[in-house]
């Protein structure tokens, strides 16, 4: 009896020894789960010191537990999917999406029971032959009914983010941050993530079975994810698109990793000419020279039966992010039916588009590099880098505060300006013209003389000898190296002796045929009128001329070299276009003191700094940005430097100024041999204008030999 009942106290021990160890293990697998879902550098350490990233943290705890719960009682499916070749036993898995070459393939599916809610779309794939058929038949079938997330009549872009399974964190921040759901709606915006399945973690596939319950914006793939099925996730977020959102008018494609400054991309796709919606356009960063890799050792590995050529067509990297219009997503999505897949979305992408010849556009702000400053963020539309959910939310939370954009170098205009002005009714009243010569830049015959430069110097009405200075001297040359260079002086009204004045000024125009002035007073203020009046005039007059150079009447300009210079830079293919050289400002600060005649208001402009712009004392730019400059002013509010608003509309119509040492705004060395300097442009402050007829005999004096590194 004592034997028996030893015995059994011994196996009751046991028992509780074995299911003791079965919690452990249960336990345990739960914890790598959990570490396997989240990573060892995505855990709350991470997070520390990184406002807003705890947050996030407890709602992926969250998922997880509810997701624990689900495991229990959802089966999640296991999809395997083999691509086999009739006269290979297995295809060699390296060798492109499972298809090394363009043939018929036997598709092998093994699955298990479930409902997938958008069969009804899925059946969309047999409206199309080609040898993929079967193939997206399966593998692009998605798992989540979303068919009504693009019945918004204002749709505008769809942003698909590729993630991996394991990212939860990620998705969570992004959702908070950058594709926040009413900042999105309200510009026509809407996001979702591109997923495929977890391979052999039926708890990770419950996870996020739970994510897309929880925010219903998971478009899952019936794939498993892996770095050679990119092409598959992007496939099967085009399928999903052409399927449901084909109102809309692009789709941005990046992954988890990159910050997008959604609401300046949207800015930039609204600003397109309507027909380009309608092209099959793809833009991004493009990369030119890639190779394909034939180390069957590397991951990038692709056959030579897969891709003949050595070097892929150029492509928009994913890396970077890139738009296509809804056009060339419609395009990709049919072509592909019936050729062979390359494994990487991105070069898969670009052989499509260079056989469909659709219009690839380079731009540099998708950008692929880390960022150095959140100013730095906040002029580019992508950067990629980030490396933990954290530092997310630090760039979303500086790129949202206004207070510290207004302080960038280069800010972001439609911050620091005031609403949308409408200057025009005022302009029609103040620029009417005194002296026109709207006839200036024509031949006698009517027709348009070949000017390569229109000179544009700014006066004053009572400057009468420094406008005959410059038209004795520098100015009156109008054949320079085979080139026309035509002087036109631009003024206001003086604000005393008016009447004095304007009889001597209508006495030198009749004389000289040189003089527009239109009704408003000079002042210091006015200058910046004075630069409207000349983009008003040329813009209505003188389109035609190549470059227009802006002055003052106490410069001396070197034409020569500037012309030298000039054709110099269109024979490399340079200032063709968009062109807008002279000495350039950078961090040009905003005077706020009141009692300064530098002041602007804060009403007007609010940034700390200006954008770079080129002092007023002389610069180029080239005509064809002239009329879209003067578009622009009409509805910028004005301030009163002249020099500084040039740069806002520059940087209003995407012109960039260039910097050229050789235009000296304060002053320089008038000997002979230093005006003759290959690198002199321009010389500052001859307010004396016997001091200008000096500098010229110093420059057209022939007797002077100057060193070999001087002409």
């Amino acid at each position: 009896m004592v034997l028996r009942s030893s015995v059994i106290e011994g196996l009751i021990f046991l028992l509780v020894i074995i299911y003791m160890a079965k919690v452990l293990v249960v336990m345990t697998y739960l914890d790598s789960s959990k570490e396997a879902l989240m990573g060892p550098r995505h855990s709350a350490e991470v997070f520390k010191g990184q406002e807003g990233a705890l947050h996030a943290n407890s709602k992926v705890r969250s998922i997880l537990q509810d997701s624990a719960k689900i495991a229990e009682t959802h089966n999640a499916d296991t999809y395997n999917a083999e691509i086999r070749h009739p006269e290979e036993k297995k295809a060699d898995p390296k060798d492109g999406v499972g298809q090394p070459n363009p043939i018929k393939v036997e598709v092998v599916i093994e699955k298990e029971e479930k409902d997938i809610d958008d069969d009804k779309d899925d059946d969309e794939a047999n409206d199309f032959a080609g040898m993929n058929a079967e193939l997206f038949a399966n593998v692009l079938k998605t798992q989540y009914d979303h068919s009504s997330k693009c019945s918004e009549e204002n749709l505008f872009l769809i942003l698909l983010i590729n993630s991996k399974p394991e990212n939860l964190d990620f998705r969570i921040m992004i959702r908070e941050t950058w594709a926040n759901a009413p900042d999105a709606e309200t510009q026509g915006v809407l996001a979702m993530f591109v997923l495929g399945k977890p391979r052999d973690r039926p708890r990770l596939d419950a996870t996020i079975y739970e994510e897309n319950d929880r925010y219903d914006d998971i478009i899952l793939g019936n794939f498993y994810d892996d770095f050679r099925n990119s092409s598959l996730r992007a496939l099967t977020g085009m399928k999903w698109v052409s399927s449901h959102c084909s109102s809309a008018k692009f789709v941005f494609m990046g992954d988890d990793h990159i910050y997008l400054n959604m609401g300046r991309l949207v800015k930039s796709l609204r600003a397109l000419h309507v027909q380009e919606n309608d092209k099959s356009m793809w833009r991004g960063r493009i990369r030119t020279t890639s190779r394909a890799i034939r180390d069957r050792n590397s991951r990038y590995y692709v056959s030579e039966r897969l891709f003949e050529r050595s070097v892929y067509p150029p492509f928009c990297t994913l890396e970077a992010g890139f738009v296509l219009s809804m056009s060339a997503v419609h395009e990709l999505y049919r072509d592909s039916f019936d050729r062979s897949i390359v494994p990487f979305g991105d070069v898969f992408i670009g052989i499509v588009a260079d056989e469909l010849k659709w219009k690839v556009v380079e731009d540099g702000l998708f950008n692929y590099r880390e960022y150095e400053t959140v100013c730095e963020l906040g002029k580019v539309f992508t950067l990629r880098g980030m490396s933990t959910p954290g530092q997310i939310k630090n760039a979303f939370d500086k790129i949202s505060n206004e207070t510290f954009l207004r302080e960038c170098p280069d800010p972001d205009l439609d911050l620091v300006l005031t609403g949308l002005a409408d200057n025009e009714p005022y302009l029609d009243t103040v620029l009417k013209m005194v002296h026109d010569r709207p006839k200036f830049c024509y031949n006698d015959e009517g027709q348009e003389e070949k000017i390569f430069i229109l000179n544009l110097v700014s006066t004053l009405p009572r400057h009468f000898e420094a406008r005959q200075a410059i038209r004795e001297t520098w100015g009156s040359q109008n054949e320079i190296l085979g080139e026309t260079v035509k002087t036109l002086f631009v003024m206001g009204l003086t604000q005393r002796d008016t009447e004095e004045i304007q009889k001597q000024v209508q006495v030198e125009d009749d004389a000289n045929s040189d003089i527009i002035q239109a009704e408003f007073q000079e002042s210091f203020g006015n200058l910046t009128l004075k630069v409207v009046m000349g983009l008003k005039w040329v813009t209505q007059n003188c389109a035609h001329a190549t470059y227009i150079y802006k002055g003052d009447d106490d410069m001396f300009v070197n034409f020569p070299n500037i012309i030298n210079l000039l054709k110099k830079e269109r024979s490399s293919g340079r200032a063709i276009s968009k062109y807008f050289m002279g000495s350039v400002l950078f961090r040009s600060v905003r005077i706020t003191r009141k009692d300064s005649k530098y002041h602007v208001n804060d009403k007007f402009y609010s940034g700390r700094y200006f954008p770079p712009y080129c002092s007023g004392g002389g610069y180029i730019i080239s005509t064809d940005v002239v009329p879209s400059m003067y578009e622009q002013a009409l509805k910028t509010a004005f301030i009163p430097i002249d020099d500084a608003y040039q740069g806002i509309l520059a940087k209003k119509v995407g012109v960039v100024p260039r910097y050229n040492g050789g235009f000296k705004n304060w002053g320089e060395k008038s000997d002979t041999c230093s005006l003759r300097r290959e690198e002199l442009m321009t010389i500052h402050g001859f307010k004396d204008p016997n001091a200008m007829y000096e500098v010229w005999r110093n420059f057209t004096d022939t007797s002077v030999k100057c060193g070999a590194n001087r002409r």
